[in-house]
């Protein structure tokens, strides 16, 4: 049904979080009884063999995961009828795309060709802003949330980035104590900041790549994914890899891989379940206006089908009237 109302790319994001509540239910279960035993059988969870094990099951069904999801697409195709991907397809211009008009050898018609040069410019183009939103933007975006949630101290490798007003937070008795749980708040606090960054920067990449010229909608569609998958990488992965590889601060890393998710899941929570409902629920300028026109509508409907209702009784009356007067000149004729 959603498929047939909305496309293909609308039903396969569906059928993938269907695909992947289903698969993470038994891992989520056991991480509650694993989390359950730790507290009650070990003070420190990065000692705990429940929690070694769990690490090394999770891998397993990360494997698992991804190859089953490849078969279950190749069900959806040819559920769908659509067992030929894309890429051995021949597809149809971008309606956006600008270019000078050349002959395709393929199909034999004329289209627009834009060059290649021209477009490694835009790419070129694309990689300097993104490189400077990066170095001006993200960056002081880390090293600002690093010195409120006590990773950059006066202690660690980068004590040359404290700031002392944000790093006075993390410290013992402040609201982001380290030593205490409240410093989970300023973590979740970082968090909501990157995805609220990562959601102003997809305008900037639709601008990016709209100025690339794509030809096709699959090259335009991989460019843009391509500089999100980059930018998020860098301000919400990339310290996840830092923390777990280089400073082996597991507290931390999981304390962050946390965040990201439970606030990822909010957020897809409101916008997908909550913000839909509510604009279907409540009423609004627009649908108000929108049930006045059927209304109207509808009353004028009805008064024609009022107006053809009495002419058709009309008609109806008048050939009665013809009919018994007809009657009247027959029985005169026999008299």
């Amino acid at each position: 049904m959603i498929r047939e109302y909305y496309g293909e790319e609308i039903a396969i994001y569906f059928e993938w979080m269907n695909f992947f509540l289903q698969w993470i239910a038994v891992p989520a279960g056991l991480a509650v009884i694993i989390k359950v035993l730790n507290s009650i059988f070990f003070e420190d969870v990065s000692k705990s063999p429940l929690s070694a094990a769990f690490s090394i099951g999770m891998a397993l069904w990360a494997s698992m995961f991804a190859v089953y999801w490849k078969r279950h697409q190749k069900s959806l195709r040819i559920l769908w009828d659509n067992l030929y991907s894309s890429e051995h397809k021949i597809q149809a211009i971008r309606p956006e795309f600008v270019g000078e008009p050349r002959l395709n050898h393929v199909t034999g018609e004329i289209e627009p060709d834009y060059p290649a040069s021209s477009r490694m410019i835009r790419y070129l183009e694309s990689f300097l802003t993104q490189f400077l939103i990066t170095i001006s933007i993200v960056i002081p975006f880390l090293i600002c949330c690093y010195n409120f949630t006590g990773v950059i101290t006066e202690n660690s490798p980068f004590k040359a980035f404290v700031i002392p007003v944000l790093a006075d937070l993390a410290k013992p008795e402040a609201i982001f104590d380290v030593e205490t749980n409240w410093n989970l708040l300023g973590t979740i606090a970082q968090v909501v900041l990157t995805l609220i960054l990562n959601m102003s920067f997809r305008s900037i990449a639709v601008w990016c790549t709209d100025r690339e010229n794509h030809k096709y909608n699959s090259s335009y569609q991989n460019s843009m994914i391509a500089k999100r998958f980059v930018f998020e990488f860098l301000d919400c992965f990339l310290p996840l890899i830092y923390f777990g590889w280089f400073e082996r601060n597991f507290t931390l890393l999981r304390q962050n891989v946390i965040s990201i998710y439970i606030a990822d899941e909010l957020r897809r929570v409101v916008l997908e379940t909550l913000v839909p409902y509510l604009s279907h629920k409540v009423p609004t300028s627009s649908k108000i206006e929108s049930e006045k026109k059927k209304r109207s509508v509808q009353k004028s409907i009805e008064s024609l089908l009022t107006m053809k209702d009495i002419a058709s009784l009309i008609e109806k009356r008048n050939e009665l009237v013809i009919l018994e007067e007809l009657d009247e000149i027959s029985l005169e004729e026999h008299e």
